[in-house]
């Protein structure tokens, strides 16, 4: 279970950045959208208080405007991020280094 270390002020900041709206914010989790169920669940990773991510494909299900909201809150994100894409332009926005398995061993990309 997540435990929010924010108020709920800026619970309803995040939920709002990740283009939710007040409705939507009063809305039962069962009776919202399978992509409001998904920034839902972003936004209580980012008001936890963990400090690693990893997500597989987090821009599954969204569309445009909610990845770029998206990965505006993981540039900000102040832990540590490991993520994988396909999405080859919100890989370039978020990531800072890029790794791949080859064999057994964890290689460092090079552009």
């Amino acid at each position: 279970m997540l435990v929010s270390i924010q108020s709920e002020s800026l619970s309803r900041i995040i939920l709002a950045r990740l283009l939710l709206s007040e409705r939507d914010m009063n809305k039962k989790a069962k009776d919202l959208s399978g992509e409001e169920r998904m920034k839902l669940s972003f936004a209580m990773l980012f008001v936890s208080d963990v400090n690693l991510l990893i997500l597989d494909e987090p821009t599954n299900y969204l569309d445009i405007p909610s990845v770029e909201a998206l990965e505006k809150l993981l540039v900000e994100y102040e832990g540590t991020l490991i993520f994988t894409s396909h999405d080859k332009t919100f890989v370039d926005r978020v990531a800072n280094e890029m790794m791949y398995i080859e064999g057994a061993k964890i290689k460092t990309y090079c552009t």
